[in-house]
């Protein structure tokens, strides 16, 4: 079993900064084994990463999903085409969301796909949702609803740009 020992760059006021890294040299214990010299290891940042940028995209999922399999409410106001005016807006969010995900991964250069890929997340999630429903007593699955589902997603992506454009700021959030 090879020792490590990890030596970490100077903390500011206490705090070490959130991109610092660990060096860890590696000693040779047995024949073929620690090969390398030093093992690079970034100190919490994938963890944070994923708190942070994916998973509110996860939770809101899970609302979505278990919003759906609950029967519709007989209460609810009957207002015309308020069911295609929800699946809008929830689907612009989660576009905004999977844009914000994708703009800060490994894909981060790649813009035009990132959108691309941010609208058809969105759009395929609520094509999921819609199967998902067919299975739902008193819940039906909608062509109209998907549609809603894709042009919401193209909508929150489109917001979400130009929101970026215009506050810069907002990236960093």
């Amino acid at each position: 079993m090879p020792t490590l020992i990890c030596l970490s760059m100077p903390s500011v006021y206490g705090r070490r900064p959130a991109s610092s890294t660990l060096i860890c040299p590696i000693t040779k214990t047995q024949k073929g084994q620690g090969e390398s010299l030093y093992q690079t290891t970034m100190v919490n940042k994938g963890a944070n990463h994923f708190l942070h940028y994916w998973f509110p995209i996860l939770l809101y999922c899970l609302i979505i999903f278990f919003q759906a399999s609950y029967p519709t409410l007989e209460t609810a106001p009957d207002l015309p085409f308020m069911d295609k005016v929800l699946h809008f807006g929830g689907y612009a969010l989660l576009g905004a969301l999977f844009l914000r995900g994708l703009r800060n991964s490994k894909f981060k250069d790649h813009d035009r796909l990132i959108k691309i890929g941010s609208i058809l997340l969105a759009g395929i999630y609520g094509a999921i949702d819609e199967w998902h429903q067919h299975y739902v007593p008193y819940r039906s699955a909608d062509l109209w609803d998907i549609f809603f589902d894709f042009a919401g997603g193209l909508f929150g992506v489109y917001l979400y740009q130009r929101l970026l454009e215009k506050y810069p700021k907002i990236a960093r959030v």
